[in-house]
């Protein structure tokens, strides 16, 4: 049976009562569709625009541009409402999910956009043996704890998903093996956004490279990326939803933050984000710019490999926690909308745990507890940081060099490295680094988004998190995925939240509200606590 669904027609109905309320005191109607740009400039360059093989912010941007999934987040909020799907049901064991498609959607490059499309771009992540299975899949891999064949010990299967079929042209049906919490929210995200098959077919690996075209159904279609400088897109005039008030968005792509700010001032771009911390201020004071800011959903965090001498000594790790001042970085750093971090779970989200507090800055005590490990005064290690600014690291070598500059103050000799953003993550991925400053921003609004990419299926990639204490804190997670009500699932986060204090397998640094910088003309722009930002509702006051 049946027992939940949620249509079209009902938010198109509770869309038009709050437009009657709100139309009082309403501004000007935006302008129709016009033949100016939007130009957004961002600290590093895409890594691809396949939606399924990425995991940075700046290729995400893109994407959301290009492409649509079968549900998307209400802007500015974590609620999911429909999108490429009309609606959608869930039987009462939560194991059968069926979605309702639109009939009337055509990829850019003219396919047709129906069931099979959508079990072509499930089945090309879930599928190792599909034609199409070239990437590396993280999101599916974390979101859904494996792929087609993928099993524990025992033999069973561990993924959530079971299978992925077509009803009919316009119904597809994704059965799971367990329930799955947040499931729905899971589907609003990005690396489920559908991609034309006839592309896939016909770029094979070479989708979502900057040479090949890429097919969404998104309000942008691609027209050309030059790495290391731009990426261009123009509007979609067939876009099933708010057609673009702009005709092309152009990406920049400017490395350093106070350059950015200064082609911002200077009216060579429109937006940017990552601002240095002192430019914040700067802008609010500027009649020529205006600060946006993102409720706060991010943390920033230093992962550490935790099967390594010596990182394998928890007291080891304890001692790295204690010898930072975490409150004097996010003081001098963060510009003013930091706060320091003690776990995955952002206070703005639930499943935070205010009774976990941080260890505070004691180096007194981390010298102690590094003497009685066994780690000599002058040990020296790598410690890698990323080369560009995120939504959790507004100025990565800064912070990087103050936290380097604790550790040596009790005996310690880290050596920063860092490297282009794509070979980091690759680096990370494979392994290479013991230490290494990473952090998160929530894809959707649920605290297993925080927990489960890094914990759920750990690999030396994410820390390699083997401890008696990990495995503690993994079975309450999985067990956490398999209920539906937040009152229930809660606890069980806040439970793993403190198991992973316990053990400081992660140092957690800061959760940040991050500030979007503008020109003071631009509006339409809606800041989303998950860090997505979509272009077609922008446009430029007259």
């Amino acid at each position: 049976m049946l027992r939940y669904s949620k249509t079209l027609g009902a938010l198109v109905v509770l869309g038009v009562l709050l437009g009657l309320v709100l139309s009082a005191c309403a501004p000007a109607a935006p302008p129709a569709a016009e033949e100016v740009d939007f130009i957004f400039a961002q600290g590093a360059d895409a890594t691809k625009t396949d939606p399924t093989d990425v995991t940075d912010g700046e290729s995400i941007r893109v994407c959301n541009q290009l492409y649509d999934g079968l549900v998307r987040f209400v802007p500015g909020k974590t609620l999911v409402e429909p999108n490429l799907a009309t609606e959608w049901t869930t039987s009462d064991d939560g194991l059968v999910w069926e979605f309702k498609l639109r009939d009337d959607i055509k990829f850019h490059d003219g396919t047709d956009f129906n069931a099979d499309a959508v079990v072509y771009n499930a089945m090309r992540q879930f599928d190792p043996a599909h034609p199409e299975h070239t990437g590396t899949f993280e999101y599916w891999e974390y979101m859904y704890l494996g792929f087609l064949g993928d099993v524990d010990d025992e033999g069973n299967p561990t993924s959530v998903v079971k299978s992925v079929e077509a009803v009919d042209e316009y119904t597809v049906r994704f059965n799971l093996n367990r329930p799955l919490g947040p499931f729905i929210q899971d589907m609003g995200m990005f690396y489920m956004y559908q991609i034309s098959p006839t592309a896939l077919k016909e770029q094979g690996e070479n989708y979502g490279l900057p040479a090949y075209t890429p097919a969404g159904t998104g309000p942008f279609k691609f027209v050309e990326w030059v790495e290391g400088d731009h990426i261009t897109l123009e509007r979609y005039d067939d876009y099933h939803g708010e057609v673009a008030k702009v005709n092309r968005v152009i990406i920049r792509i400017i490395p350093d933050n106070a350059a950015r700010y200064l082609a911002l001032q200077a009216g060579d771009i429109h937006g940017m984000g990552f601002p240095n911390p002192d430019d914040v201020p700067n802008c609010e004071a500027d009649e020529n710019c205006q600060v946006l800011t993102r409720p706060p959903n991010t943390t920033a965090f230093i992962n550490i490999m935790t099967d390594r001498e010596p990182w394998d000594d928890p007291n080891v790790r304890r001692a790295l926690d204690l010898a930072i001042d975490k409150q004097a970085i996010v003081d001098s750093l963060y510009g003013g909308l930091g706060i320091v971090g003690t776990q995955f779970v952002p206070p703005s989200l639930w499943g935070h745990d205010p009774n976990i507090k941080d260890r505070g800055y004691d180096p007194e005590e981390a010298r102690r507890l590094l003497d009685e490990a066994g780690v000599e005064e002058g040990f020296t290690f790598d410690f890698w940081y990323m080369p560009n600014p995120r939504p959790y690291y507004p100025v990565p070598e800064d912070i990087a060099e103050a936290i380097g500059t604790y550790w040596a103050d009790v005996g310690l000799n880290p050596q920063l490295k860092t490297e282009d953003w794509s070979t980091y993550l690759d680096d990370r991925a494979a392994g290479v680094f013991d230490i290494w400053m990473i952090g998160w921003t929530g894809d959707n609004g649920d605290p297993d988004n925080f927990f489960c990419f890094f914990v759920c299926i750990p690999k030396p990639r994410e820390g390699n998190w083997n401890t008696e204490i990990a495995q503690q804190a993994i079975d309450l997670l999985l067990q956490a995925q398999t209920l539906s009500a937040q009152a229930e699932r809660e606890p069980l986060y806040q439970q793993a939240a403190a198991l992973e204090h316990e053990d400081a397998s992660r140092l957690f640094i800061a959760h940040n509200e991050t500030a979007l910088l503008f020109r003071p003309d631009l509006r339409g722009f809606v800041p989303s606590p998950l860090g997505e930002e979509f272009y077609n509702s922008v446009y430029f006051e007259e």
